[in-house]
C-alpha cells in the first residue's frame, strides 16, 4: 500500500506527500527526525490531516502526488473538498484506483487507532 496525503501547516499552507508507512511519516514530520523528512516541514508543522489517498503500488501514489503538486491552491482546496474527483480532474490517472480515506485525522493517525492497531 501507498498513501499520498495532504496536510496543512500552521502558517495555512497545504503540503502534498507520498508514503507507505502513514504514521511514521506524520511522526517525522511532527518531531523532524527520520531519512525521509520533508525539508519543508522543518519550519511548517502540520496540525491537520486534510486528505488522504490509498493505493496499491508506490509508483502509482508517485503519479498522483506529482500530479496534486503541480496544482494551485485553489485547485487543491477543490480537489480536498472532493477527494473522489481525483481520476476525473486527473484524465492521465483514470486506470488506476485511488481510494479516498475519510476519518483520519491527525490524532488517530499517530496513535494508531485509525490503522487499527490500538
Amino acid at each position: 500500500m501507498a498513501y499520498v496525503y495532504i496536510v496543512r501547516c500552521d502558517d495555512g499552507s497545504l503540503y502534498t506527500g507520498i508514503t507507505n508507512d502513514l504514521e511514521k511519516r506524520m511522526k517525522n514530520h511532527l518531531d523532524g527526525s527520520g531519512t525521509s523528512h520533508a525539508k519543508y516541514m522543518r519550519s511548517h508543522k502540520p496540525i491537520e490531516i486534510v486528505t488522504v489517498w490509498r493505493t496499491e503500488h508506490y509508483k502509482v501514489a508517485a503519479k498522483l502526488e506529482y500530479a496534486i503538486k503541480r496544482l494551485k491552491r485553489a485547485e487543491k482546496i477543490k480537489l480536498i473538498s472532493n477527494p473522489d474527483s481525483v481520476t476525473s480532474r486527473f484524465p492521465a490517472l483514470c486506470e488506476y484506483v485511488f481510494e479516498p480515506l475519510s476519518g483520519i485525522t491527525l490524532e488517530n493517525c499517530l496513535d494508531g487507532t485509525f490503522f487499527g492497531k490500538k
